[in-house]
């Protein structure tokens, strides 16, 4: 979907029926994280590595 193969993130109610929806898209990983800013760590990160898109979702 648009290129992205992970997101980074920390579910919460206020998009569950997004991380449903990425869920059952196949290629697109959500990788769960206990805190938001391990999240943006991770999405950073990964974008610099590879050079790929970064997503990275959290609760406000």
């Amino acid at each position: 979907m648009w290129g992205v193969e992970y997101i980074f993130g920390l579910p919460g109610t206020s998009y569950l029926s997004l991380v449903d929806a990425v869920r059952r898209q196949d290629g697109v990983t959500f990788v769960k994280v206990r805190h938001e800013e391990a999240a943006a760590l991770m999405t950073s990160a990964y974008a610099k590595l590879t050079g790929k898109v970064g997503v990275c979702l959290t609760i406000a």
